[in-house]
């Protein structure tokens, strides 16, 4: 039995993640520019200038881990993110954490399998902005478990791919989840209320293919904004909405499905 159980721990120990025993490397200041592959964490709150950036990832297989700390920014206009991902492959961003006061708390620009897990990102105009990189669209993230208030979007989508949006909880600002340019993305389990100024829970101006499943929108000024063609809604939950639950813009729900959403109000028959 002893020499079995030595065996079994041997094995355990050799299939347990590399990171858990990899050394880390600390950040304690703003503008840091990570460009070699590791694990880092913070090691202090940082207090970042205006139109400074607090980290920025610029390599392949990088973890952050945030620590429990705080990136603060300067102002939320301009350019610059609190944590900005390059057009680069397997980054993770990791909380509990808080990043606050940036135009974008973190941007992904052309990422490849890479997420943001368990942040909070709060004051930011922007909470987490997805974007293109020279290359293409940012494909295969996962962006889960993170609390998002802002003063303009939640999360901002400009060119993501086979992604999926899972279990965030967003607040404020025009949109909760904007979508401009999008496909075959999965948006699953989040929950979106009190947007401001006629905004939405989820709005989708661009994109198709993506599947919208299980989420929950309330308190908004509507719900669900669909204005592309190709979309998929299926099990939302939708309640208090002030306009409108459902605003299907294309006519006659064009390439849009709808199956067993709860709601109250929609504005055409077709939204079932």
């Amino acid at each position: 039995m002893k020499n079995v159980m030595q065996y079994l721990t041997i094995i355990t120990f050799l299939i347990l993640p590399a990171t858990l025993f990899a050394a880390t490397t600390p950040v304690t200041s703003c503008g840091t520019v990570i460009g070699t592959s590791g694990t880092y964490e913070l090691a202090a709150n940082l207090n970042c200038p205006s139109g400074g950036y607090g980290v920025s990832i610029l390599t392949d297989k990088v973890t952050l881990l945030l620590n429990g700390y705080t990136i603060t920014g300067g102002g939320t206009t301009g350019n610059n993110a609190g944590v900005l991902v390059g057009e680069y492959t397997s980054v993770e961003i990791l909380g509990p954490g808080t990043i606050t006061n940036f135009p974008t708390g973190v941007y992904f620009a052309g990422a490849v399998d890479s997420g943001l897990v368990g942040a909070t990102l709060t004051q930011n105009d922007t909470a987490i902005g997805v974007a293109n990189g020279s290359s293409g669209p940012s494909n295969s993230l996962t962006i889960t478990q993170n609390a998002c208030s802002s003063g303009s979007v939640g999360v901002y989508v400009t060119g993501m791919t086979h992604s999926r949006v899972t279990g965030n909880i967003c607040s404020g600002g025009f949109a909760g989840i904007e979508v401009w340019n999008g496909s075959d993305n999965s948006f699953e389990g989040n929950v979106v209320s009190n947007t401001a100024n006629g905004g939405a829970g989820f709005l989708v101006l661009g994109g198709s293919g993506n599947n919208i499943l299980g989420n929950q929108f309330y308190s908004n000024s509507v719900g669900i904004d669909n204005e592309s063609t190709g979309n998929h809604y299926q099990a939302n939950l939708l309640f208090g909405n002030s306009e409108y639950d459902i605003l299907e813009v294309p006519s006659n729900c064009k390439g849009d499905s709808f199956k067993i959403d709860v709601f109250s109000t929609a504005n055409q028959s077709c939204v079932k």
